[in-house]
């Protein structure tokens, strides 16, 4: 028999955090997310989401051990702004049992149903930056630390459950060229005189905090008409910017700045963690930290995580000045291989841009939806 029992306390949010570890145990693909990070974000009492958004999680139970796991979620603020009353899921994990995930989504769609939604959609999180997208193909690769892992039935169980496509995203893998191309060069230094743009040199983590606002108020221009977005209020961003600080190497991130020292544009970067990740089990201590420090200094793949250009100077080649200096500090790293984040497969000009290196297609994941 299963039963479900709703997270309300600091021991109950430990068993959900922790459940994905026995259910992937020794899996070669499955990368484990910092325990640390994985609490600020879902603890009702650290995320500032929590101020204007609601979240619920459940864990599913059978003969005394976990079987499954799931958080609904409402966005108010995406609510209010799109006029559409959709609940979110998210962190959905369970066991190879069509019945244990038939009612973990009966559980979410009864709660969105009483707050007055009409839809469910996910997995997403709590913002358009937490992890989102069911794996669909590319299940015998290692995913980058911010992108999710599933076991292939995950998707044999949506669609059991008469949820459809809501929208896809698309992953590459690029080879490092041996040397930056001549058209980039040519095209950075033609744009930086024309427009007098300057690219700033990120020294240490203090640098970085000196542009957080810039950056932020380029992602709110750039991501707005993506699926998902809500903008973040600053409590919001701070939080996720301190999350991520540890993570960050200055020199793998690219701020461009317009003649009056604006932010116009910025591209962001990390040495891959994912095998530092799997080899301290998402554990800081006693070794975790060694294992992060020795991939940041050591490694042969980077992370893709953001790129972002103002408005008035889309479409203008600021893309290469961002690409140059990443580019440049892959060299000097020793980076081979770069893994591109999630992008929707309706953005056709990103995937275009990646054509034109040595690229391949590895991983598509899925948001899903179904009315309620």
């Amino acid at each position: 028999m299963i039963t479900l029992q709703e997270v309300r306390t600091d021991r109950q949010l430990k068993a959900f955090i922790r459940f994905p570890e026995s259910l992937y145990q020794d899996h070669p693909y499955w990368v484990p997310p910092l325990r640390l990070m994985e609490r600020d974000t879902l603890h009702w009492k650290k995320n500032p989401f929590f101020r204007h958004g609601q979240a619920i999680y459940f864990l599913a139970w059978r003969d005394g051990r976990i079987v499954g796991r799931i958080a609904a979620i409402i966005h108010r603020l995406e609510v209010e702004s799109t006029g559409l009353r959709h609940a979110r899921f998210g962190w959905l994990d369970m066991i190879d049992d069509l019945e244990v995930t038939r009612q973990l989504i009966h559980a979410v769609e009864d709660w969105a149903r009483r707050e007055g939604m009409t839809h469910i959609k996910g997995p997403l999180g709590f913002t358009h930056l937490d992890k989102a997208g069911m794996l669909i193909d590319g299940f015998d690769l290692l995913p980058t630390m911010v992108t999710l892992y599933n076991f292939p039935y995950y998707v044999r169980h949506m669609e059991a459950l008469g949820f459809g496509k809501d929208v896809d995203w698309v992953e590459h893998r690029i080879r490092m060229p041996e040397e930056i191309p001549d058209r980039v060069r040519q095209l950075s230094e033609t744009l930086a005189t024309r427009y007098q743009l300057k690219r700033v040199k990120l020294n240490r983590r203090a640098d970085i905090l000196q542009y957080r606002d810039g950056v932020f108020e380029m992602i709110r221009q750039a991501y707005s008409s993506l699926y998902d977005f809500v903008p973040m209020d600053k409590e919001e961003s701070d939080s996720l910017t301190m999350q991520f600080l540890r993570f960050l190497k200055p020199e793998f991130l690219s701020v461009v700045l317009d003649p009056n020292d604006r932010v116009i544009g910025f591209g962001v970067t990390l040495p891959s963690f994912s095998q530092a990740l799997r080899r301290c089990g998402g554990k800081l201590f006693p070794l975790g930290w060694f294992y992060l420090w020795r991939a940041m200094q050591r490694n042969d793949t980077a992370d893709l995580l953001l790129i972002g250009v103002a408005d008035e100077y889309r479409n203008k080649g600021v893309n290469a000045l961002i690409f140059q200096q990443v580019m440049e500090a892959f060299d000097e790293a020793g980076i081979q291989w770069v893994e591109t984040n999630p992008e929707l497969e309706s953005n056709t000009s990103v995937q275009a841009l990646w054509r034109r290196y040595d690229c391949e297609h590895v991983r598509t994941r899925r948001a899903w939806k179904k009315a309620i």
